[in-house]
């Protein structure tokens, strides 16, 4: 999981990457970081599988919006699936109101967007 300090990890579960984003990421270098690493993942693999875990986020850049966009388009063209999980009550809202929740499928938890992948 994160290291404290850490804002993100990235950890394999069976034939899924997840990605786990334990705080609000507002930091240009950590959105950049971010982007970065899980664009490499995306670059190895063919089908990719990934969910990310908001857990515990409760706002985030637009930046990261944009990011999660750019995730979610390099697995489509990839035929592979994505899922979004743990979002609270103050994300879900942010991605109502730019009509994410329309675009991405969302579980309520990690379990539920690992089972959605089986």
């Amino acid at each position: 999981m994160c290291r404290p300090g850490t804002t993100f990890s990235i950890e394999r579960i069976a034939d899924t990457s997840v990605i786990h984003v334990r705080s609000d990421i507002n930091d240009r270098v950590m959105v950049e970081q971010l982007n970065l690493e899980v664009h490499a993942l995306l670059e190895e693999s063919t089908n990719p599988r990934m969910v990310i875990d908001f857990q515990g986020v409760r706002e985030v850049s637009s930046a990261i919006l944009g990011v999660v966009m750019g995730i979610n388009l390099k697995v489509c063209r990839k035929r592979g699936q994505l899922r979004i999980c743990e979002v609270g009550v103050e994300l879900a809202e942010i991605f109502r109101l730019v009509k994410l929740d329309r675009i991405l499928s969302v579980d309520a938890t990690l379990q539920d967007a690992l089972a959605a992948l089986s």
